[in-house]
Order: structure tokens, then C-alpha cells, then sequence
């Protein structure tokens, strides 16, 4: 994951620089939490009125990506804080001592909740390419389901030869990455599934969605997610 920064906002200027921590403010540590926020948000009965996860002190868990720098935001009334790792751990910045112990505190909380939770350590993604032929990559393997002839609109059309192998460490992330470009492109993003279109699913389970974005047809992200994957057939 990439480098992050924590930042915390009080509506107050003079903010200043806080120690480094080394207990539960890893980057490991702030995967798990975020994927699980990310999970509980999509599986909860009760949301809050912001549609955020609730807190049993009243606060308000967000799991968000901004500029490709992925956020746990604890949020109550004025206050919001940031939360994002490096590889250093997680340095706040705040005013004072006690702010610092209070946030680690809550931060370490959330993290053991996650622990127990026990999610997987990667995503899983789906992609479906602009016929309909999709594939689900996973981070031990690759399938590939493609339409057939009496499921295509023209009734001509066929994908080939479905089929699933297993797939490298290395190999996962090559096309995580790739599929993350595809997300995090605001500007290729569309509203509508049109023939031509792809469409790229985050799941933090291989049953709980986090993430579903349609791509433009001649998106180079889109371009190069089916050159990587089209590899990959036998």
C-alpha cells in the first residue's frame, strides 16, 4: 500500500508535529482496519444519519480514498481524524500529549475489533470487459467466464474457453494495480454501462462489494487491464 499521512483536524490553527508511536500504528495494523470499516459499512443494519459507521461512544468511522491516499476518519460533532499510515508507522499531528494517548487509544481499539474479525489480507476483484466476459482475480487465483453465444445480444457472439489457474504473489499485484489505476481515475469514470464499457468491482470478501466503477470504452487504464488479462488465457 502506499506511503500515508495522518493528519487531524480540530478547526484550530497552530497544529503541531506529534511523536511517532510503535504500538498498534503499523501500516499492517491500518490495512486491517480500513478493510474492516470498509466491510462493516456495507454489511451494517445501523448506519448513521451520515451513512457511516457508528461507534458505541457516539463516534463516526468513514473508510475513504482521496487522491489515492486512503483514510480512516473518526469523525464526532467538530472533530474529525485522519488516519494513515506510512512505513515508519503512524505519525499524528496534534496539539498536545494527551490528544495523542487518546487517538492511539481508539485507534487500537478499532484495529483488535478488525483482528477478530479476522478478513482476508487482500482484495478480491471482479472485471467485466466491455462484451460481458468476466473475470474474477483473487490473490491465490484467476477465472475467467466468458459469454457464450445464447447469452450475447446478438446471439453470434462467444468468449471462448472458460477456465481458472492459480496466479503468482507478484502477478496479483501487477493487475491490482493496473484495476487501482482504473478506480482511481476520476476522469474515465461513467454513469452508464454502454457496450464498450468496463466495469471494475472491489471486494473487501469475495461477497461484500466495496468498490464498483464503470470505465470508459477507450480508457488506456481499460486498455491496459485487458492486455494484462488476456494474457493470461491458456
Amino acid at each position: 500500500m502506499k506511503k500515508y499521512l495522518i493528519l487531524a483536524l480540530f478547526g484550530i490553527t497552530g497544529i503541531s508535529k506529534g511523536q511517532n508511536m510503535n504500538s498498534c500504528y503499523t501500516e499492517e495494523n491500518f490495512e486491517i482496519a480500513y478493510h474492516y470499516v470498509q466491510w462493516k459499512k456495507q454489511t451494517s443494519k445501523k448506519l448513521s444519519e451520515n451513512h457511516k459507521v457508528l461507534l458505541e461512544d457516539g463516534y463516526e468511522l468513514e473508510a475513504l480514498e482521496q487522491d489515492g491516499m486512503p483514510k480512516i476518519v473518526f469523525s464526532k460533532k467538530n472533530y474529525s481524524y485522519f488516519f494513515v499510515s506510512n512505513k515508519n508507522g503512524i505519525t499524528p499531528l496534534t496539539k498536545s500529549a494527551s490528544d495523542l494517548k487518546k487517538y492511539e487509544e481508539k485507534f487500537c481499539k478499532l484495529m483488535e475489533v478488525a483482528k477478530f474479525k479476522n478478513l482476508p489480507k487482500n482484495y478480491t476483484y471482479r472485471y467485466i470487459d466491455g462484451v460481458g466476459n468476466a473475470w474474477i482475480i483473487s490473490d491465490k487465483d484467476i477465472e475467467y467466464k466468458p459469454i457464450t453465444k445464447e447469452m450475447s445480444s446478438s446471439g453470434m457472439y462467444d468468449g471462448g474457453t472458460p477456465f481458472k489457474k492459480e496466479i503468482t504473489e507478484t502477478q496479483f499485484k501487477e493487475i491490482q494495480s493496473l484495476l487501482k489505476k482504473g478506480l482511481q481515475n476520476k476522469e474515465i469514470e461513467t454513469d452508464s454501462r454502454r457496450k464498450g464499457t468496463g466495469v471494475i468491482e472491489e471486494a473487501v470478501t469475495p461477497t461484500v462489494t466495496v468498490v464498483s466503477k464503470i470505465i470508459l470504452m477507450d480508457a488506456k487504464e481499460k486498455q491496459a487491464i485487458e492486455a494484462w488479462l488476456n494474457a493470461q488465457k491458456p
